[in-house]
């Protein structure tokens, strides 16, 4: 039915893009079957007679049967390359065979068709549905983007330019109100580079999941409410502020006298409220159906539409960076809202508000500790406060929860800055339709370091870029991790590299709610953190070990830093550039990192390099978590460590 819908509003409002929709189609189709292939083997989600041995370069055969019967079935397939932590290239077709019968399985309904052999898996059907949801709304979007990315090229065709960075210095000159980190977010078209509902919107139709797309650059307004101060809580770094005062007075002066009247003209007294900012979604659609009640009490005001604030959105589809008159760097906002992205409906539980106020207060000190080491390398994005709904109990009061943090902006220092979030790397780039926005970053460097040197070889480059991203990143989370007990959740879309001509700068590190703290680890700093500012931590990040240890191996090393050798490895495969290579200097990175900290820490030392270096380490089961729990848990997996040929 979602299919149906959007196929017949791009043949009744863009009918000439008709067949450019079936083609993007049929590629995002490819690249869920892709995804959903390598996770169903990677994860084991069937029940498999053997252990799983990925062989490359040959045809690869996988048995299983269900409830351990008689009744043997098989997949199998060429496989081409294998990469660390068992990711893996491969070439159709993909063959299945049974007692009776064999047939080719050429798309993503029939290989989830075969999660039904997992007894464990009980809504299949559902995750048809999300597959198709996500499958449509990529064709739909990379359809209506194809306009504006046909523009980037044809100016950079005009002009002669060989990178997109040059295509954006351009902008930035015209305009110096031109945000370059939103310009790089937004051009993020792939979505996940893992999961395959990479594109899922699940609760918004087809024309709201054009109006709150991203790559579509749309302009989005703004709303405002007001939230009765007897059902309101707050939380602010700065414990003498209040948001009221701090989007009022500090971002928003334009728009104070109208909220003024307006509560005036409704016999309202402002001072019992919270005013704060709030995604129109929320206003259109989920208030006027969950909150009526609310509404005619009077403890929920809303505002309307034109007293309202021009934004735009990043590329987690509920973060907005409002335009603000006199001000180039206002927060970021992250709402909550009953959008279903590949797992999660994007809610945000009370408790991730002190959570972020409280991290980043410890992460600023930290930071203090280790000026010499972390001094011009690395900031850790402050969330400056969070307001939530007094009622922790239900689930539907979490759609009042906002945090706003620092916008990435400010730590710029020369308008040959260029930052962009990790995920973005990914994408092609529209300037180089054979190559990815990484690709082009590592020979940006290479040709600016080939005028200082002229036998400088691009393998040397891409090793010598490769040693710089890695060390920016795994330097400051290590000494997190061994010295102060706090494991970062620094996956590709939390972090935010600073480039100029290519080379990796500074790395911005932003969203505290994925964290995990050690507290004995932290307790042993208190002297210098201050007991304070630990006993603010919330219970809810003060997890064991396996939770401490599967964040940095998930979220930095599998989630991350993987990611980056595959992405080389793909972009270069014509050059001598060997996938251990890379992991090589991962491994350096981290033991020099580890010989650089005090020997006082000798035992958590030999523990975390025990934990880091082993055979096998824990990641998240993408697909299985959403299969199998219901997203209730996390679901961890065991896969082989790429770390470990080198101990």
């Amino acid at each position: 039915m979602y299919f149906n819908q959007v196929f017949n509003y791009i043949q009744t409002n863009n009918q000439n893009e008709t067949n450019n929709f079936l083609r993007n189609l049929k590629n995002s189709e490819n690249e869920t079957f892709n995804k959903l292939l390598v996770s169903i083997i990677r994860e084991n989600l069937l029940p498999f007679t053997h252990s799983i041995e990925l062989k490359p370069n040959q045809k690869n055969s996988f048995k299983f049967s269900k409830n351990n019967d008689s009744s043997i079935q098989e997949i199998s397939f060429d496989i081409e390359k294998v990469f660390g932590f068992s990711f893996f290239t491969f070439k159709k077709p993909i063959y299945y065979r049974n007692l009776s019968n064999e047939k080719v399985i050429d798309s993503p309904l029939e290989l989830i068709e075969l999660l039904k052999e997992n007894k464990s898996f009980k809504d299949i059907d559902e995750f048809k549905s999300e597959i198709v949801n996500s499958i449509t709304n990529m064709a739909l979007i990379s359809t209506l983007c194809s306009e504006d990315l046909i523009e980037i090229k044809e100016k950079s065709i005009e002009n002669n330019w060989k990178f997109l960075s040059e295509y954006v210095d351009y902008k930035f000159k015209e305009n110096n109100d031109f945000d370059k980190f939103l310009f790089y977010d937004q051009i993020h078209l792939n979505g996940h580079h893992i999961h395959p509902s990479f594109k899922l919107r699940l609760g918004l139709n087809h024309e709201q999941v054009i109006q709150y797309s991203y790559e579509l650059k749309k302009e989005i307004p703004m709303r405002f409410i007001g939230l009765n101060k007897s059902i309101s809580k707050f939380d602010m770094i700065d414990e003498n502020d209040n948001p009221t005062n701090y989007f009022l007075n500090w971002f928003f002066p334009t728009m104070k006298p109208l909220i003024i009247n307006y509560f005036k003209d409704k016999n309202l007294n402002i001072d019992d409220y919270l005013i704060y900012p709030m995604f129109p979604y929320q206003i259109t659609d989920t208030f006027p159906r969950e909150f009526k009640k609310e509404i005619e009490n009077k403890e929920i005001i809303i505002i309307p539409e034109e007293i309202s604030i021009k934004s735009y959105q990043t590329s987690s589809l509920r973060n907005l960076i409002p335009l603000v008159e006199n001000n180039k760097n206002p927060p970021h906002i992250k709402f909550s809202v009953p959008i279903q992205t590949t797992n999660f409906v994007r809610f945000m539980p009370n408790d991730f508000i002190p959570v972020g106020t409280s991290v980043s207060k410890i992460l600023e000190r930290i930071k203090q500790l280790e000026i010499e080491t972390f001094r011009d390398k690395i900031v850790f994005l402050n969330e400056i406060g969070g307001i939530y709904h007094s009622n922790d109990s239900e689930l539907k009061y979490q759609n009042f929860a906002i945090i706003w943090k620092e916008n990435t902006n400010l730590f710029l220092t020369s308008i040959n800055d260029h930052p962009i979030s990790s995920c973005s790397l990914f994408n092609e780039s529209p300037i180089n339709s054979n190559q990815t926005i990484l690709g082009e970053i590592i020979r940006n460097y290479h040709n600016h370091n080939e005028i200082n040197n002229s036998l400088i070889t691009l393998e040397s480059s891409i090793i010598n870029w490769f040693k710089i991203y890695c060390k920016l990143l795994i330097e400051p989370s290590l000494i997190l991790l061994t010295k102060y007990g706090v494991s970062l959740e620094s996956h590709l879309q939390n972090s935010v590299y600073v480039y100029v001509n290519g080379e990796p700068k500074l790395l911005i590190l932003k969203d505290w709610s994925g964290i995990v703290i050690k507290t004995d680890r932290i307790m042993k700093q208190k002297h210098l953190i201050g007991e304070k500012l630990i006993d603010s931590i919330p219970k809810l990040i003060q997890l064991p070990d396996l939770d401490f240890y599967k964040m940095f191996s998930h979220s930095i090393l599998h989630n991350h830093i993987c990611q980056i050798i595959i992405g080389i490895c793909k972009e270069f495969e014509n050059y001598q550039i060997n996938e251990n290579q890379l992991w090589y200097q991962c491994y350096q990175i981290m033991k020099n990192t580890f010989n650089s900290i005090n020997s006082s820490f000798k035992n958590d030392i030999e523990i975390d390099e025990s934990e880091l270096f082993k055979n096998e380490l824990k990641c998240k089961a993408l697909t299985g978590m959403r299969l199998l729990t219901k997203n209730q848990i996390l679901l961890p997996f065991n896969v082989k460590n790429p770390l470990n040929q080198f101990v």
